[in-house]
């Protein structure tokens, strides 16, 4: 996946492969794998730096958030749109949902970003159904690096952004294991 991704976005040329590379939209051929295989190893490696900090500060292990980045996207930030799920985690809404709900330190910090300080005072469980669908939507939006007019079809600066957000929904499921 990870190796189309980049092929569709011009950060690497197989125009070499009779197919040009790609199998499907989302999949690379043997060629395409091969002419990507420097690009996809330099892609993988380019969010460490981010994933070694918020680690630093969330205590969720950088080998965990990497595992699951490279399970989930191959390092692809972009949004699935036939799945619903986005980012580098693919944040789906149930994922969003737990997060909000579980780690109440993160929906202090995130609803007065999207609805105001007196509504936030309220927690996740008493928001409206409104509410928490606009915050759902909201936080699967952060989430989301696609954007068309950047180089490659991604904001890097707001993949790296959501790392912290993935961490903190680790967190999240971590606290809604611990109370079952």
């Amino acid at each position: 996946y990870l190796s189309a991704m980049l092929i569709h976005n011009g950060s690497v040329d197989a125009s070499g492969c009779l197919d040009g590379g790609l199998a499907t939209w989302n999949t690379a051929t043997e060629c395409g794998v091969k002419a990507a295989d420097v690009a996809v190893k330099e892609w993988q490696n380019r969010f460490d730096l981010e994933i070694i900090n918020v680690a630093k500060t969330s205590g969720v292990p950088s080998q965990l958030m990497k595992n699951v980045f490279n399970r989930e996207s191959q390092f692809w930030p972009g949004i699935y749109s036939e799945m619903e799920e986005a980012g580098l985690g693919q944040l789906t809404e149930n994922g969003a949902d737990t997060v909000l709900l579980w780690n109440p330190d993160f929906y202090k910090q995130f609803c007065p970003l999207v609805l105001s300080t007196g509504t936030c005072s309220k927690s996740w469980g008493l928001q409206s159904k409104t509410n928490q669908a606009l915050l759902r939507g909201a936080l699967m939006k952060k989430v989301n690096a696609t954007c068309a007019n950047c180089p490659f079809g991604i904001d890097l600066s707001q993949a790296n952004f959501s790392i912290n957000i993935f961490a903190q929904t680790i967190v999240g499921n971590c606290e809604q294991v611990d109370r079952m």
